[in-house]
């Protein structure tokens, strides 16, 4: 059986903790996307990045998770499903990873929906357990990414070969389009050694400023090397982000990229942290309810 296509005309949300949301305020959320043009959101079904599993944000129900990806499904919008961030593998180990992913298949197979294998694959590579066992990147800050993948190179291809596994048992028990979500400066492509299982190309340009031109190098060398993909950069400049990229910004956001992938996916701090102002503020102290009264970057 032929995988499904991937889907075109992304017009996505950003929210990794959607654990801390009822159902009863997710739908409330989510119809205010439908109205506003959105048709995916980007939701963690496993641990969230930046906090420990312990952690009180870290809540974990796939049951509810798949609850909330059928209400998405009844409006018509699209669910793109993390199963876990990259270190997490180290916690887990490549079987139990496998085993996680089976669950979440089970589960969630039968709904409109995209698998992300993992979220930033290379992240910390060799700092895996800094957030362990209840911890969040307001306790404990691990060192850049550049620097720990230059300090680790040996760590750094082991966590290729090991998402690599695991992409490849994923492929052998779904046909649902697979995704991988990468750090700033790399391309999925790269992530692990058996791309042709990826139904896209994907890259994030990061959250501080980047220029035009740039972004335009960074998708045409993507698109590029793997011409019949689509091609999604998954996250930029989120709006609020140490107070900055406001809506005219993202209005500019809009109009550049969707226009050289067709694709836009939009992040704003308080909504992909659910945020009360207080947690993980080193990225911002804009709340979730701030958030949901900005305009939306499309013309509906």
């Amino acid at each position: 059986m032929a995988r499904e296509t991937f889907p075109l005309n992304i017009r996505s949300d950003t929210l990794w903790f959607q654990g801390k949301l009822s159902l009863s305020d997710f739908k409330t959320y989510v119809n205010l996307r439908k109205s506003q043009g959105f048709n995916t959101v980007q939701m963690c079904v496993g641990v969230p990045p930046e906090v420990g599993p312990d952690h009180p944000s870290a809540r974990i129900d796939l049951m509810d998770a798949a609850k909330k990806i059928d209400y998405l499904n009844k409006v018509e919008m699209l669910a793109i499903a993390y199963g876990a961030w990259g270190h997490q593998i180290e916690w887990l180990g490549v079987e139990g990873m496998k085993n996680w992913w089976g669950e979440i298949v089970e589960v969630l197979d039968n709904k409109n929906v995209v698998y992300c294998l993992t979220g930033e694959s290379n992240i910390w590579i060799g700092q895996e357990n800094v957030l362990l066992p209840n911890k969040s990147t307001d306790d404990a800050r691990p060192m850049p990414n550049i620097l720990s993948r230059i300090l680790h190179p040996i760590k750094l291809k082991q966590r290729k070969e090991k998402w690599s596994e695991v992409l490849a048992h994923l492929c052998s028990i779904t046909q649902k389009p697979i995704i991988i979500h990468v750090l700033g400066g790399e391309y999925s492509y790269g992530a692990v050694n058996n791309p042709e299982f990826l139904s896209a190309v994907t890259v994030q340009t990061g959250h501080g400023y980047i220029g035009d031109e740039k972004i335009r190098q960074i998708v045409l060398k993507g698109k590029k090397s793997y011409p019949n993909l689509p091609f999604l950069i998954l996250e930029h400049q989120y709006e609020g982000l140490h107070s900055q990229f406001d809506h005219e910004q993202q209005l500019h956001n809009y109009k550049l990229i969707s226009g050289l992938t067709g694709n836009f996916c939009y992040g704003a701090q308080g909504i992909w942290n659910v945020g009360d102002g207080r947690f993980l503020a080193h990225w911002g102290k804009q709340t979730f309810d701030e958030a949901l009264k900005l305009k939306p970057p499309f013309n509906k």
